[in-house]
């Protein structure tokens, strides 16, 4: 019994950086296409006058 609480404990200390680690990628590249995609704007602004 004690064996499988350890086991649980250590499995969910293994997933929980690795979700961690999804979540912020995700935010920065989400923050990374917002970003580009308002300076293609810009540019785009800036080329049509």
């Amino acid at each position: 019994m004690e064996f499988l609480f350890q086991f649980i404990r250590m499995n969910e200390f293994v997933t929980n950086p690795i979700l961690f680690i999804s979540i912020t990628a995700r935010f920065y590249i989400f923050r990374f296409h917002i970003q580009s995609l308002v300076v293609w704007i810009f540019i785009w602004h800036t080329q049509s006058r």
